[in-house]
């Protein structure tokens, strides 16, 4: 083999090596800085609790795990999630999201009040078909509407 040739491959050799190690190599930077409010703590921490039960459901169904452990790690998981379910009971009382349901609430029967405001609807009194307020004669009879 000639020199270039083997300079070729040793070159190729190490940029195939260095890109497969990109990954162990990078600076992470963007997971520190992240972060997070208690409340998605226990967000968090709830999803994990309810992955392991499911997990381990999944387990006892499948016969992984047999029944005298099942039932004692179940009981340790439902526990644990039932104690997170209560800190973000209580941390969700806090008075700023009350505020916020209030002006969610509000809101909504704000949309609630203008969509049931009725509109008075006429109708021919020849024929019975509707009109629109603007109309002068019927559209399916031809009589004339009164003003109203």
């Amino acid at each position: 083999m000639t020199t270039g040739s083997l300079l070729l491959g040793f070159a190729i050799f190490l940029v195939v090596l260095l890109f497969l190690a990109r990954p162990f190599l990078a600076v992470r930077t963007g997971q520190t800085a992240v972060s997070t409010t208690p409340r998605q703590q226990l967000l968090t921490q709830k999803d994990n609790l309810l992955d392991d039960i499911h997990a381990l459901d999944f387990d006892h169904e499948t016969g992984k795990v047999p029944t005298a452990v099942y039932q004692p790690q179940r009981q340790q998981l439902v526990e644990a999630a039932a104690a997170v379910l209560q800190q973000i009971d209580q941390i969700g009382s806090d008075a700023r999201y009350q505020q916020r349901d209030a002006e969610i609430e509000a809101a909504i029967a704000k949309l609630r009040q203008n969509h049931t405001t009725p509109t008075s609807a006429r109708f021919c009194s020849q024929c019975g078909q509707p009109v629109d307020a603007n109309d002068k004669f019927c559209a399916a009879c031809g009589h004339q509407i009164g003003n109203r």
